[in-house]
């Protein structure tokens, strides 16, 4: 480890006293008539803008939360809804229309629920992931342009005025409404970016550069909050300053370093934090060397402890996994142990094994996860075993998503997935897929059907 790496880690340790991860608590989502074989899919962003999905196909689904948070419905409304961890919330399943949300017996939380999707309702999608909005268009006029950037002014206050006028009908918190009028002001600010970025061919260079000018002045008005319309509002305004060079992967070392220097001279606070923190893991995730200087800078202008943390356990992990490199190495849940993944089948000679390459990011992988856990149930007395090995690049993303779905015993992080002999031997080249192997330790089916497909007790039965 470098004295950059032995710096930031040892700040840390000073300044926090090994300080803890924040809380983190199961938020529990029942849905009241969830039809058969219909899931429901949704998506959130954490702290830093790094993105987990949530498919729902049972009943019940556990999610694990350490702040409050905008959980986005996965399809063309993408509606969000503001969640808490520990939280109990019931959904209302509905065909034709987004999902009902409320939390039993509280009335004002209920409310808050059912604001945004209300909002959409009347004014059209607040998050735009999927399609373009009608006033994102590229022109050929600037008469045009100007008249876009009216129209998204008009939609914003329309959303201020339908807020106020929703909370004297149905009682809000004033954190809520907070958060609410900072997301309105943030997806107006991003609608903005996005209809100049269509059209920097029309504004040229000097135009743009002012407008990008005036955004930033207008961007430092908001108040930070840790919410994904916010820092997509970030984000957004990073890319279109660097050409498209900033969203979530950085790709050249002098741009990165640019930009780095960018947030430092232009940030301040929070939102400081959020974005040289969000540069320094894309740059990390990506081919950047980042270099002793710029993580002594990171260090010294970044306030947030917990996010300092992260980017050292980020940094040291990929070092330490790129030891292993070429190698079947896999990790188990006390984050110590490593075995190989030929170890791991031979431990359970003289059992049938199925084993389910999944990952946390995998939403029909975690759709499978309930008729997994039926397999399971009916097979508990039974010479089986089922062993999950996910292909997640970030231990704590597996970590969390192996506590979601309830993998306790057999859970496994394949280290260096896209690097290992298995995955180049039998083309795992999609998830889910999943593997049976016979009592005598020998592959008996290297692409199985999955969980949900009957098919796949048949084949058991016939070989237990």
């Amino acid at each position: 480890m470098n004295l950059a790496y032995i710096l930031l880690a040892f700040s840390i340790l000073l300044f926090n006293g090994g300080t803890k991860a924040p809380s983190e608590r199961f938020t529990t989502i029942t849905v009241d008539d969830l039809p058969i074989n219909k899931g429901l899919n949704f998506y959130y962003h954490d702290s830093l803008a790094n993105g987990y999905p949530v498919t729902i196909a049972s009943v019940q689904k556990k999610i694990i939360l350490d702040a409050p948070t905008l959980l986005f419905e996965a399809n063309r409304s993408q509606i969000p809804f503001l969640i808490y961890p520990g939280e109990e919330i019931n959904i209302k399943y509905a065909a034709t229309d987004s999902a009902l949300l409320y939390v039993k017996g509280n009335a004002e939380r209920t409310n808050e629920l059912n604001f945004f999707r209300k909002l959409v309702q009347e004014t059209g999608n607040v998050y735009t992931g999927l399609e373009a909005s009608p006033y994102h268009k590229k022109t050929t006029a600037l008469s045009n342009f100007y008249a876009f950037e009216k129209t998204i002014n008009k939609v914003k206050n329309t959303r201020l005025e339908f807020l106020a006028a929703y909370r004297k009908k149905q009682p809000v918190s004033n954190q809520f409404a907070a958060i609410a009028v900072n997301s309105i002001n943030s997806v107006a600010f991003t609608d903005s970016l996005i209809l100049a970025s269509n059209n920097k061919i029309l504004l040229g260079e000097t135009q743009l550069e002012k407008l990008v000018s005036q955004k930033l002045l207008t961007l430092k008005k908001l108040a930070y909050q840790p919410y994904q319309l916010y820092q997509m509002a970030c984000l957004k305004l990073l890319s279109i300053t660097y050409r498209g060079g900033f969203s979530y992967t950085i790709n050249d070392n002098k741009k990165f370093e640019s930009m780095f220097n960018f947030v430092v001279k232009n940030f301040e606070g929070k939102t400081k934090d959020f974005l040289l923190t969000r540069a320094i893991f894309s740059a990390n995730n990506a081919t950047i060397s980042i270099s002793k200087e710029v993580l002594e800078k990171y260090n010294k202008q970044c306030t947030n402890e917990q996010f300092k943390k992260f980017i050292v356990d980020e940094i040291t992990g990929k070092r330490e996994r790129s030891l292993l490199e070429g190698k079947d190495n896999l990790l188990g849940t006390d984050r110590k142990t490593i075995a190989t993944i030929e170890e791991v089948v031979s431990s359970q000679k003289g059992k049938l094994i199925v084993l389910d390459f999944w990952a946390s990011w995998c939403v029909p992988c975690r759709i499978e996860t309930p008729y997994l856990k039926i397999l399971k149930q009916q097979y508990q007395n039974k010479d089986i075993v089922f062993i999950a090995i996910s292909i997640d690049k970030r231990v704590n993303d597996w970590i969390k998503a192996g506590k979601e779905e309830e993998l306790e015993a057999n859970n496994f992080l394949f280290l260096n997935f896209d690097k290992s002999l298995f995955k180049n031997r039998y083309k795992i080249n999609t998830i889910p897929r999943y593997f049976l192997i016979g009592k005598d330790g020998k592959i008996v089916n290297d692409d199985l059907a999955r969980p949900s497909d009957p098919e796949l007790k048949t084949i058991i039965d016939k070989l237990i």
